[in-house]
């Protein structure tokens, strides 16, 4: 009861014109605010759907205050206890999770350095790109991290035998990294590793997250000789909506019902364990 008088003013913030405020993000970092936000009520509702609608105007670091506040949910509905690293599970055993970091970024933050490169590792599903995406993305005002990780992904790489990543993938951090880049090894890097598949839809940052939608993406299978349709497959989001904020995920779909006539799968040629979604 204490804190709704806040709530009430981050509301107030959130319904201006622009991006995130610092009275925004003031209030998202008090724990007991966000404590707060985890019962169910219609101003956390309305405070939730302000949020996302100014998800494609947040910096990194808004990016993880949110991720943190959908992290406590999960967490007060029992669907994660915070510290233990989230697994890949497979849906009807015909939709697979496409590998992220979101749902343990909170819990990767209250890692020592120390430990940070070892705990990555056992992330279910871990790859080259996600390594990337968690230093330059939640280590950039963390130096030393930032460069201890950096360090050991060829090591990692190589143990794990992960596929290198392409320059072209690299360079979506230029802004937020740009003097650092050249401190990432040259054994990380590969062009060849990797098939760029690009949609064939567009979309915004805040449409991902927030509309249910299945994506299209062709790859042309190459023992496939059908005419009648194209090679590809689909990935299918369940987005972040009022009262179900922790269910967001991203799955590759190989269910018959999922895919228009003119699109078939190759099921046997395809798996989530290898994909990674990038959005330009």
């Amino acid at each position: 009861g204490q804190f709704v008088p806040v709530l009430r003013t981050m509301k107030e913030h959130l319904e201006l014109e622009g991006g995130i405020t610092d009275s925004v993000r003031c209030i998202l970092s008090n724990e007991g605010v966000v404590q707060c936000m985890t019962f169910g009520t219609q101003l956390r509702d309305d405070i939730y759907e302000l949020l996302l609608q100014k998800f494609d105007k947040m910096n990194p670091e808004d990016l993880k205050l949110m991720m943190d506040l959908f992290k406590a949910v999960k967490t007060q509905d029992g669907t994660s206890n915070g510290s233990s690293i989230s697994s890949v599970k497979e849906s009807e055993n015909t939709k697979q999770v496409i590998p992220n970091l979101f749902q343990n970024a909170k819990m990767l933050q209250e890692v020592p350095d120390e430990n940070i490169v070892r705990v990555l590792s056992e992330v279910p599903g871990i790859n080259t790109f996600m390594f990337l995406e968690y230093a330059y993305l939640f280590c950039n005002d963390n130096v030393p991290r930032l460069r201890l990780i950096l360090e050991c992904i060829p090591g990692v790489r190589a143990a794990l035998s992960l596929c290198g990543v392409p320059r072209q993938f690299v360079q979506r951090f230029r802004n937020l990294a740009l003097q650092l880049l050249q401190d990432l090894p040259q054994s990380v890097l590969s062009d060849t590793d990797t098939l760029l598949i690009v949609g064939t839809q567009t979309t915004t940052l805040r449409q991902l997250v927030t509309t249910e939608q299945c994506y299209k993406f062709l790859l042309p299978h190459p023992q496939c000789n059908i005419q009648i349709s194209e090679c590809g497959f689909i990935l299918k989001v369940t987005p972040v909506s009022r009262g179900e904020t922790g269910k967001y995920n991203i799955e590759l779909t190989t269910d018959d019902k999922d895919y228009p006539a003119d699109l078939h799968c190759h099921r046997d040629a395809i798996s989530s364990a290898n994909m990674h979604l990038v959005m330009e």
